[in-house]
């Protein structure tokens, strides 16, 4: 259309106010613009608190995916106290995601030796971090839990959480 400022690029996760049809500026691609984040050179993720928005720290945005530094870990389904300060963390850059990203959280037991209940664990797993964040007054639409990755992502899977909880960032 000819309002389209930007018609071979796309306005991306970040849609620029001023320029229709174009991201706002992001070097890093960790979905916070480059005007407001303190480190535009390195990837980091959004985050609630200034001095660390956009740089690096327990979690990063790469790709289509949410990194956690120190995966999630659970006693089976529960939560363990070690995986606290991660998920606050997780709460904080949730918080500050651009509306328009969807967040999946999908569940992993690869060490469960039954097909049937490896795939009910991972579920599991993914509603008890749902469940937190809920808990810890996290509103925000488009957060789900699945036992699979959402339909488009072509990331490979990551062996670091194959007892843990894979998060997924696609567009509602």
């Amino acid at each position: 259309d000819a309002s389209d400022a930007c018609p071979a690029e796309g306005p991306g996760w970040l849609p620029d106010p001023v320029r229709p049809g174009c991201p706002l500026p992001d070097r890093d691609r960790d979905l916070v613009p480059d005007a407001s984040d303190v480190c535009p050179a390195v990837a980091g993720a959004p985050h609630e608190e200034a001095p660390l928005h956009g740089c690096p720290g327990a979690i990063r945005v790469d790709g289509q995916r949410l990194r956690i530094e120190e995966p999630l870990v659970f006693d089976i389904v529960r939560l363990r106290r070690a995986s606290y300060p991660a998920l606050r963390e997780l709460l904080s850059v949730l918080r500050t995601l651009p509306a328009a990203v969807r967040v999946t959280l999908v569940g992993h037991a690869a060490a469960e030796p039954d097909p049937i209940g490896r795939v009910q664990l991972a579920a599991d797993r993914a509603r008890a971090v749902l469940s937190w964040l809920e808990a810890h007054d996290l509103r925000r639409e488009h957060v789900v839990t699945a036992t699979a990755p959402p339909a488009g992502v072509t990331a490979a899977p990551d062996p670091a959480t194959a007892e843990s909880v894979d998060i997924w960032l696609t567009r509602p």
